[in-house]
């Protein structure tokens, strides 16, 4: 049994190598600040946000966000609420050790605008290009001022084919939040839990393999 956890530990170590090398620095913010990012523009980290629920109207409350984990949640446009799109941003570049990785993250945004204002409001790119994006009209309930939001909202995006064998391959994944073409009514996002994992089908597949192997073993075995 012991050799045959060494195995299992060995062909981890050989089929994902690159679990310890494609790590982004501080994806929960649990530092308290944007160690590991380079920001631009009205951004924070924080452990609690308020978002007016009426910008026309002050007695109208107020909505508590809190982070998706942990203590703390960076945030874009917030909490000066201004700002354009480009204009707010956070990213990182991330050196990829293998082909088969997502990015994966939780998005909370939110936007006082409507279309066809403010599309994109979120944005989500590698390496320049955009790939994905959120807008005010995609959630916006027609009143212009009032607060609407996605709430805490998974997002996986594949990233191996950015991975090149022959060569260390770094990709630079960078979000954006703010106004696209006004500064009047404005949206943002609340980011948590970025990070780069093994695609799930990869690990069933691997898990798979383990259970083959550990099958032989008890077959190969003498029976007591």
């Amino acid at each position: 049994m012991k050799r045959l956890l060494c195995l299992i530990a060995c062909v981890t170590l050989i089929a994902f190598p690159f679990v310890g090398e494609a790590a982004i620095v501080n994806g929960g913010f649990e530092t308290g600040d944007f160690t590991g990012w380079t920001v631009g523009g009205n951004n924070g980290v924080v452990s609690l946000a308020n978002l007016a629920l009426d910008q026309n109207d002050p007695g109208a409350g107020s909505l508590e966000v809190t982070p998706f984990a942990g203590q703390s949640m960076g945030a874009i446009t917030y909490p000066v609420l201004q700002g354009f799109v480009y204009d707010n941003f956070i990213y990182q570049d991330v050196m990829l050790g293998g082909p088969d990785l997502v990015l994966k993250l939780n998005y909370f945004f939110w936007t006082y605008d409507e279309a066809p204002f403010d599309t994109p409001g979120f944005t989500v790119s590698i390496n320049g290009l955009t790939v994905f994006t959120v807008s005010a009209g995609d959630i916006g309930d027609g009143v212009l001022g009032t607060l609407d939001f996605t709430g805490w909202t998974e997002l996986s995006i594949p990233v191996g084919q950015y991975y090149d064998p022959n060569r260390p391959a770094i990709i630079r994944i960078a979000f954006n939040a703010g106004n696209a073409g006004d500064n009047q009514y404005a949206s943002g996002v609340f980011l948590d839990e970025i990070k780069l994992v093994p695609i799930p089908t990869t690990l069933l597949l691997f898990g798979s393999g383990l259970l083959g192997l550990i099958g032989v073993r008890r077959r190969l075995s003498p029976s007591s």
